[in-house]
């Protein structure tokens, strides 16, 4: 199940030395720089999963077929919405 998301912040990473995990994690502290918070849902192209969510670090990478490759939409879920 996805989580909501109401305002998030698109990060783009084309790395070819990353891994997804890295990305999410470079994503993550750029948010938290930006914002003051940490973001625990990041969304990506789905086929970048083998599964349809996995965790890394307290973010929940969610895989979703609208989110372009290499494009990474990360946010503060409503927790209501987070549990699983």
């Amino acid at each position: 199940m996805g989580a909501l998301i109401r305002v998030g912040w698109m990060w783009v990473d084309n790395r070819r030395d990353r891994n997804l995990q890295e990305k999410v994690l470079a994503g993550a502290r750029r948010y938290r720089s930006k914002f003051g918070r940490s973001p625990n849902v990041c969304y990506v192209n789905a086929s970048l999963l083998d599964r349809p969510e996995i965790e890394c670090q307290g973010v929940r990478i969610i895989g979703a077929s609208n989110i372009p490759r290499h494009h990474f939409w990360m946010g503060v879920a409503e927790e209501e919405s987070v549990a699983h």
